[in-house]
């Protein structure tokens, strides 16, 4: 073959490639609807990857409170006066923010699984207070019996800071 049917023959495939290439951007505009799926499908996977690893991080959040600031405004009264009646319906809501805190700390001891229902108890019954539901009273006090949760997750004697 000589160079010129060579450069010929070249020419053809270049143009046929073109061709066919032009072919199937007509199919994509005219309805194909094979190429829209897969865009459509990247694309939502795309965003539940990205809500995925949102939620995550989400997660990865410190809480808001520690455990021995919660159990310092507990220690200073706060629960005190919300079982005796006598806390402002500001301090039972300030009792509350810090209970909501406790189920997303680490417990010192015990199991993880025990830590989070007696927490999730404790905020169940202090926002039926704040709600002022009958009976609330009552089961706030026997959710926030000290003993029953530190005989479980509290480390005795109580770790000091030198």
């Amino acid at each position: 073959m000589s160079v010129g049917q060579r450069i010929i023959a070249l020419n053809l495939i270049v143009e046929w490639r073109i061709l066919m290439l032009k072919k199937r951007t007509w199919h994509l505009t005219r309805g194909d609807g094979r190429m829209k799926r897969m865009l459509l499908l990247s694309m939502v996977m795309g965003l539940v990857a990205g809500l995925t690893v949102a939620g995550l991080r989400a997660k990865e959040k410190p809480p808001s409170h520690t455990t021995k600031k919660v159990m310092t405004a507990v220690k200073e009264g706060l629960l005190k006066h919300v079982l005796e009646e006598t806390a402002t319906s500001e301090q039972q809501h300030i009792l509350l923010e810090y209970l909501k805190a406790l189920p997303d700390n680490k417990p010192p001891k015990g199991d993880a699984a025990s830590w989070k229902a007696k927490t999730r108890e404790l905020i169940k019954a202090t926002r039926a207070v704040v709600r002022g539901r009958e009976g609330a009273i009552e089961r706030l006090t026997k959710a926030g019996n000290c003993k029953a949760c530190h005989s479980v997750h509290k480390v005795y004697p109580p770790e000091t800071k030198k």
